[in-house]
């Protein structure tokens, strides 16, 4: 289960999703929002769903390597049926919300399976830009907000590594009852999040022998220009953009 966990992971393959300059892919994904936003009817979430397939499918990964943060999601899914029918929200809707949601998941995936660490704060800072106008460190918040996908990836690791380590003892995490599963799962997540947080410390302080700083301009690795496919993929996402809100108001 774990082992397939793949949010906050760089997947090394060449495509053209992999060579769009990350400022690009962070305004695809922030017009993506506004599209997921106005989808709420089921022609446009099929719509949507075409859409999604054919974007995953530029990326070189296997499509079925996306859907296996499904298995994850689940318990939200639950969480969220289970809230809605206490708000008397109909099936329906609630299927809408969770698989729009689900959309916009798959878009975070590509974004840290194409996009390496040091580009998406190199973006992030870039589309942050006018947080500054009210003195808000951009450099730090795009580190921020990086660090804590990334986290997943190592949380993810470290828990893989305690199951190993239980079952050896001959605690077996994937062959016990749901209960068990429980009680295990919470025996080693405290640990596991100690592990994550000593890690981003660690990282922390390698970053600052390597002179980095976010209170000074940096110069970047990559000389991010904006091509033809990046102008390409923003125009599709305007004209979807477009296409939906006319659907949804009229």
């Amino acid at each position: 289960m774990f082992h397939n966990f793949l949010l906050g992971r760089l997947y090394p393959v060449h495509s053209k999703i992999h060579s769009m300059n990350p400022i690009s892919k962070l305004l695809c994904f922030l017009l993506f929002i506004v599209i997921s936003f106005f989808s709420a009817t089921l022609p446009l979430c099929i719509l949507l769903l075409v859409f999604i397939i054919l974007f995953l499918n530029m990326t070189n990964i296997s499509i079925r390597t996306y859907f296996t943060i499904i298995k994850f999601l689940i318990p939200i899914y639950l969480v969220a049926i289970i809230i809605n029918l206490i708000m008397s929200i109909s099936l329906f809707d609630t299927f809408i919300i969770l698989l729009r949601f689900t959309f916009v998941i798959f878009y975070i995936m590509v974004l840290t399976l194409t996009t390496p660490f040091t580009e998406l704060i190199y973006g992030l800072e870039k589309i942050l830009f006018l947080f500054k106008l009210i003195g808000v460190n951009t450099s730090k918040l795009a580190l921020s907000i990086t660090l804590f996908f990334r986290s997943f990836s190592s949380l993810i690791d470290e828990i893989n590594r305690i199951i190993k380590t239980e079952a050896s003892r001959g605690l077996d995490f994937y062959h016990s009852t749901v209960k068990e599963k429980i009680l295990l799962f919470r025996s080693f997540i405290m640990p596991s999040l100690i592990f994550v947080e000593r890690r981003n410390k660690e990282l922390r302080k390698s970053m600052l022998l390597r002179l980095y700083s976010t209170r000074r301009k940096r110069t970047n690795f990559r000389m991010n220009k904006i091509g033809l496919f990046d102008g390409f993929m923003l125009f599709i996402h305007i004209i979807l953009l477009f296409l939906v809100i006319k659907k949804a108001i009229l």
